[in-house]
C-alpha cells in the first residue's frame, strides 16, 4: 500500500469528501454490520466480537474500497452464516442476503470513483434500477426453494437450470434496456 496515498487522505481530511460518499460509506458499513446481527439472531447469539471484526474491515473496505477489503468482510459473513446457521431455508435468509447485496454494490460503486467524486444522478439511477431486478430475481429463486422444499419435491436439475437461465435473461434484458447508449 503506498502511505502517501494515506498520508494525502489525512491531511485534506474528511471534509472534503462530498455528502454523498458519507451516505454510500454509512449505507455500507451498516449493511455489512445488520448482515452480522442477522446472523447472530438466526444463531441464536450475537458475536460482539465479530461484529466489530465485520464493521471495522467494512470501515476499511469503504475507505478504500479499490482493494480486497470488501472480499474480506464477505468471507467473514459467509463463514459466519455457514457456521452459525442450521436452518437454510430461513425467512431472514433473504434480509441477510440482501444486505450483502447492498454491501457489495456500494462497495462496487464506490470503488469507481475518487474520493472526492460525486457521482452523477443518472448512473446512481441505473445501478437502482439494476439492483431491483436483481432483488426481485434473488426474492424469486428463494421463493421457489421455499415452494419445493415445502411440497417435499425432489431437486429436479432442469427445472433449476431453466429458472436460472429464466432470471439471468430478465437481468440481462433490464440491462439493455436501461443502457442510455442504444
Amino acid at each position: 500500500m503506498n502511505l502517501g496515498v494515506v498520508a494525502d487522505w489525512f491531511d485534506d481530511g474528511p471534509r472534503t469528501i462530498p455528502a454523498q460518499r458519507w451516505g454510500l460509506i454509512a449505507t455500507t458499513v451498516a449493511a455489512a454490520a445488520v448482515a452480522s446481527i442477522l446472523t447472530g439472531v438466526v444463531a441464536g447469539q450475537v458475536n460482539w466480537v465479530i461484529l466489530a471484526l465485520v464493521v471495522g474491515t467494512a470501515l476499511a473496505a469503504a475507505a478504500r474500497p479499490d482493494f480486497h477489503t470488501g472480499l474480506l468482510v464477505e468471507m467473514i459473513l459467509i463463514w459466519y452464516w455457514l457456521a452459525g446457521t442450521d436452518d437454510p431455508l430461513t425467512p431472514l435468509a433473504m434480509p441477510m442476503a440482501l444486505c450483502m447485496f447492498v454491501f457489495h454494490t456500494g462497495v462496487a460503486l464506490m470503488s469507481v470513483a475518487p474520493m472526492r467524486a460525486i457521482i452523477d444522478w443518472t448512473v446512481v439511477q441505473r445501478w437502482s434500477m439494476r439492483s431491483g431486478f436483481v432483488v426481485i430475481a434473488t426474492v424469486a429463486a428463494w421463493l421457489l426453494v421455499v415452494a419445493m422444499n415445502g411440497r417435499q419435491a425432489s431437486g429436479s436439475v432442469a427445472l433449476t437450470f431453466v429458472s436460472f437461465v429464466t432470471l439471468t435473461g430478465l437481468v440481462l434484458v433490464a440491462r439493455v434496456r436501461s443502457d442510455p447508449a442504444r
